[in-house]
């Protein structure tokens, strides 16, 4: 099956009317009923919800063809998630919310919707909020220490740490808490207690033998890998301001085996590679695998490896020439492994517009009618679908300059 096309012939791109259009599709072929969660904020309902609340403060005042504001379709999908909660968490609802040491990602959505209820509860300033945020924070411990080692040994099952089922996601939403905790005076108090628990996760990452690994396998990039793992310590570390240097230097030697992993192509293999290593390794030129996800990643780490810094430029300036080459996909143009995602990771406005020539709705309809788009299992998912699409058309109506430095919503934004 052919991986890369040739990018479409260069038209004039109308960013207000692909993100208008593209919002349109997602709320007219995926409606809040037709969606259940299925992915957290990856894939699925709760996707949509996260999508729409960053939206909503991105562009609130701006309306799809029909006239709806983004925040009456936040509450719709909001809505449609709280009717589904007890299959979420069970017949005690919140109050039997667990988390496992392999299941505390982004992806997860009993915790995703759990982080959700409790940011959305501490903007709208409910009396329950301050408990909900502690009640989190006291069940994300159960992912450290001697709790996370007596689940590991009761089930069976290996504890994970890279970001889409593991505690690097964890890390991700709690910034996420922590962030809009910190905007209001009200919750400040809070702050302390979700930094503890932020730095408690980041021990125990670190604690881990490398390499790190997920299903038996260590992996590289940005989704399940290295890069996304020390990525998400060195945000959170920044976020706290955790000046910490043992836990930077103890992630040196993690940075350098990317570096040097890199190929000549410019792209990384998706694992560090065995001694029986098959060509076939350079061939995912996506967020999820490969030099996308590891350039954004690099972005991230680069201020916190001062004698690195001039290594990775260069790793990054050689994968942005590989993505430019082979970085437009055949399947359909979301940002884990489609041509937005790896737009997003190019440093130039004008190279971003050129894959984004792939994500329109003519492009899209054109390859559709043609056979040639590879459609999504989840077509409307944050990272599957066309709601990643419509953040990165928002991103680009905003701020056409934009550096792809905190680009990757639920990744690298907070």
């Amino acid at each position: 099956m052919c991986r890369h096309i040739s990018p479409p012939d260069g038209h004039r791109i109308d960013v207000k009317a692909e993100l208008r259009n593209s919002l349109d599709r997602l709320v007219t072929r995926y409606p809040p009923a037709a969606l259940a969660p299925s992915g957290g904020l990856y894939a699925g309902l709760l996707s949509v919800v996260f999508l729409l609340w960053k939206l909503d403060k991105l562009i609130p005042q701006e309306h799809l063809n029909h006239g709806f504001t983004i925040k009456y379709w936040l509450d719709a999908y909001w809505t449609q998630a709280k009717r589904l909660e007890r299959a979420l968490l069970g017949q005690a609802g919140m109050a039997s919310f667990k988390i496992r040491p392999w299941r505390c990602g982004v992806g997860e959505d009993a915790i995703v919707y759990t982080a959700l209820h409790v940011v959305f509860a501490l903007e709208a300033g409910q009396t329950q909020s301050e408990a909900e945020v502690r009640a989190f924070c006291q069940a994300v411990k159960q992912v450290v220490g001697s709790a996370s080692i007596s689940q590991v040994r009761k089930h069976g099952k290996p504890a994970s740490n890279e970001w889409l089922y593991g505690r690097a996601g964890t890390l991700y939403l709690l910034r996420m808490i922590r962030r809009v905790a910190g905007q209001s005076g009200q919750y400040a108090t809070l702050v302390p207690d979700i930094d503890e628990c932020i730095h408690a996760v980041i021990e125990e990452i670190l604690s881990v033998p490398r390499p790190w690994m997920w299903h038996g396998k260590p992996y590289l990039g940005a989704v399940h890998g290295s890069a996304g793992i020390v990525s998400q310590v060195v945000q959170s570390m920044q976020a706290i301001d955790l000046q910490d240097q043992r836990l930077l230097d103890s992630m040196q030697a993690d940075v350098e085996r990317i570096l040097d992993l890199q190929m000549p192509s410019g792209n990384w293999p998706s694992s560090i590679p065995t001694s029986n290593a098959h060509p076939h390794q350079d061939r995912l030129v996506q967020f999820c695998h490969g030099s996308p996800g590891i350039v954004a990643c690099l972005k991230q780490i680069q201020s916190a490896y001062p004698s690195l810094s001039n290594r990775i430029s260069t790793a990054i300036s050689c994968a942005e020439a590989d993505i430019l080459s082979r970085g437009w996909l055949t399947k359909e143009p979301c940002l884990c492994h489609g041509a937005s995602g790896n737009a997003l990771a190019l440093g130039t406005k004008a190279r971003r517009m050129s894959f984004l020539q792939g994500a329109t709705e003519r492009s899209i309809q054109r390859m559709e009618e043609t056979g040639e788009l590879n459609i999504s299992d989840s077509p409307e998912g944050l990272y599957t679908g066309v709601a990643g699409r419509v953040w990165v058309w928002a991103l680009c109506s905003t701020d056409e300059d934009l550096q792809g430095l905190g680009a990757f919503l639920g990744f690298d934004d907070v």
